[in-house]
């Protein structure tokens, strides 16, 4: 983001629905007249396969914790990310959409 705030770079448009709250004056691709293109990006926290419910219930208590407070969130939009929380069911859910969202991107793109 620094490059494009100095006028280094220019950025044609955002991959998500919703322009970013962080850079705010870039339009989103739909915008432009490409739609259909939702991508928006994330990063997530994942256990090993068989991880026992418990444990996953309680990372995701204190990932929930830590992202409501402030301090926390106010360095992670220092990074130029939104800091979100979604529930393990929610996450999983978000995964197999996001996933077969790129599955058909990639068949699209091999045809």
């Amino acid at each position: 983001m620094e490059h494009i705030k100095a006028k280094a770079l220019h950025a044609i448009g955002t991959t998500a629905a919703r322009r970013y709250a962080l850079a705010g004056d870039i339009p989103t691709f739909a915008e432009q007249g490409v739609s259909g293109f939702d991508v928006p990006a994330w990063i997530g926290l994942f256990g090993p396969a068989g991880m026992p419910a418990a444990a996953i219930e309680e990372l995701s208590m204190h990932c929930a914790t830590a992202l409501s407070d402030k301090d926390v969130a106010t360095k992670i939009e220092r990074l130029y990310c939104a800091p979100s929380y979604q529930d393990p069911q929610t996450f999983k859910t978000f995964i197999a959409t996001q996933s077969e969202a790129m599955r058909g991107l990639l068949r699209a793109a091999a045809n």
